[in-house]
């Protein structure tokens, strides 16, 4: 499951970013996939937060077996503290609706939240 996720989120992400040529269109799923960044500094580390979330997930052979099931998500952390500079993404299956800045919040709080952490 972890990698069929991962594997949806991070396909479609580089479908996103990558430069088309005119008149080239992107699927649905990456005109739809939402997305918010946060950043935060403090005591000498700077630290980026690039949230992404998806509700199309037709391709997911597991989601019967979610119950309320409504996106999966992922988060890409870069920290940078003394000059080194570290990449982590992690990925989850969630019961909130599409809506980047909501997912964002959920993530970042540790109650009240339905959102399992799979990755």
């Amino acid at each position: 499951m972890h990698q069929e996720v991962k594997s949806f989120l991070d396909a479609t992400l580089i479908e996103q970013q990558t430069p088309r040529l005119p008149g080239a269109k992107l699927s649905t799923e990456a005109t739809t996939l939402a997305s918010v960044e946060t950043v935060e500094k403090d005591h000498g580390r700077l630290e980026t937060r690039r949230y992404f979330q998806s509700d199309r997930l037709n391709w997911f052979a597991d989601r019967p077996k979610w119950e309320g099931l409504k996106s999966v998500g992922m988060i890409e952390g870069t920290r940078e503290v003394d000059g080194k500079t570290t990449v982590e993404r992690r990925y989850y299956l969630s019961s909130l609706p599409l809506g980047a800045e909501t997912f964002a919040r959920a993530v970042r709080s540790h109650w009240g939240w339905k959102t399992k952490s799979i990755g």
